[in-house]
């Protein structure tokens, strides 16, 4: 008797937090959602071909949970929202990610951000570093390939890139993120995409720019 008590009562328990992790993911999506289109927005009132952004679903099941609850948390927040300057694209993984001004906590529970002292989205060249939590979006560079496609979308038009390397370094090594002369990308996370705990190495992706 006692047996299926505690049964029942584990049953309850794993009903509750699959409710509650569904809810998340979908705050999480709807937040992704909401900075997609208010760069949408931003793009068409300054420009006069504006195009229709139909955005990929990323893919929260791979997510941590304790940063999708993060991710909800920020979209929660009674703060005004920031636009993205930008969207990346990675499209044989399926990723879609607002990138916002900068590395802060809050632009990376919702999205990716760009690295300070490296080349923005606008720039003519330069070496364009943008980072993402590894147990959230960016964790879907561990099935980035070498040859793969990278979009980066700004309010003037969209830069394609094409993946050269793919690399580990330790956290302190900022080679990464030097300008080669070629107009280029550097997506940096932490690294194992799975270790428990603070990460002790950073993954790199760079991709060179190539005509769209």
């Amino acid at each position: 008797m006692k047996a299926t008590s505690v049964e029942r009562a584990l049953w309850v328990i794993g009903v509750l937090l699959l409710g509650s992790y569904g809810v998340v993911r979908i705050d999480a999506e709807t937040g992704r959602r909401e900075g997609i289109e208010s760069f949408t927005r931003g793009r068409a009132s300054s420009s006069t071909l504006p195009r229709e952004i139909a955005p990929a679903s990323p893919e929260p099941s791979q997510w941590s949970v304790g940063r999708i609850r993060a991710y909800a948390a920020s979209l929660a927040a009674a703060r005004p929202r920031v636009a993205p300057e930008a969207l990346l694209r990675i499209p044989s993984v399926k990723l879609s990610v607002p990138v916002y001004a900068d590395t802060s906590a809050e632009s990376l529970n919702r999205g990716a951000g760009l690295i300070s002292g490296t080349a923005g989205p606008r720039a003519a060249g330069g070496n364009m570093g943008i980072a993402a939590h590894r147990d959230g979006f960016f964790r879907a560079l561990k099935d980035v390939a070498l040859g793969d496609r990278i979009e980066v979308e700004n309010p003037s038009g969209t830069r394609v890139y094409r993946v050269s390397s793919l690399y580990i370094v330790n956290p302190d090594d900022t080679r990464p993120l030097l300008s080669t002369g070629h107009s280029e990308v550097t997506l940096v996370t932490c690294y194992p995409f799975y270790y428990v705990g603070r990460a002790p190495q950073r993954y790199i992706v760079r991709a060179i720019a190539i005509a769209p």
